[in-house]
């Protein structure tokens, strides 16, 4: 297979491989590959859980975010953090 790149993008992926980074070429296009298809992933994901959450509103299960419940989630957040809790990835992937 022939790949035909740009040269700034060959540039790139001759410095990765020159810098040790990865032992050659073909490898920094695997693990592009690997890094789009889980790029693509999360991307299918979050869509689904944006549509399940669509799907809830429309059922009558969301709620309104007054003024008072952000503060309540605020002070949630504040919690978390004073106790060292890390954030579910769907907060800060």
């Amino acid at each position: 297979m022939v790949i035909h790149v740009t040269p700034e993008i060959e540039a790139d992926i001759r410095q990765r491989v020159e810098s040790g980074e990865y032992a050659d070429e073909s490898e920094v296009v695997r693990k592009a590959l690997r890094t789009l298809q889980a790029s693509e992933e999360r991307i299918r994901e979050i869509r689904a859980s944006i549509e399940e959450g669509m799907a809830a509103f429309e059922r009558g299960e969301g709620i309104e975010l007054t003024p008072e419940v952000w503060e309540e989630i605020d002070g949630e957040v504040d919690e978390l953090l004073r106790i060292g809790a890390l954030p579910k990835p769907d907060v800060c992937p």
